[in-house]
């Protein structure tokens, strides 16, 4: 697996475990090693949806929807992001 994939599922774990704080840092890691992967920034804007801080969800996912605009979930989340505003 890819350093990115590593990097990812680790994050992913994390934020599904409910370990907030430490998925939120993952995704720095990813951010700053990777900063064009939309899966990234959607991952990110889960999870500052998931500790309250919709207007951040919303920038992330937004950044996220432009990097890959052909994804439905991708879009999807960021609209409710949107309404969640």
């Amino acid at each position: 697996m890819s350093d990115f994939g590593n990097i990812f599922r680790s994050a992913m774990d994390l934020y599904e475990a409910g370990q907030l704080a430490e998925a939120e840092q993952a995704c720095r890691k990813m951010a700053r090693a990777f900063p064009q992967a939309a899966e990234a920034m959607h991952l990110a804007g889960l999870v500052a949806m998931r500790q309250g801080n919709q207007a951040v969800a919303a920038e992330r996912m937004g950044r996220a929807a432009i990097a890959d605009a052909n994804s439905a979930e991708i879009q999807h989340d960021h609209a409710q992001a949107l309404k969640a505003v």
